[in-house]
């Protein structure tokens, strides 16, 4: 879907890109994410 390898990795405050897509997709209530320094990157595990 993505060709982007940031699809897996990209995350804010902790929510990966990836599980919150997931978590629409099944039909789950998800937050509204909103970065809060948006210029750092937010990948998982820095």
């Amino acid at each position: 879907m993505l060709p982007r390898g940031e699809f897996y990795s990209y995350a804010v405050n902790g929510v990966r890109l990836r599980d919150w897509v997931a978590d629409i997709a099944t039909g789950r209530n998800v937050d509204t994410v909103a970065c809060t320094n948006c210029d750092a990157p937010g990948f998982v595990g820095q």
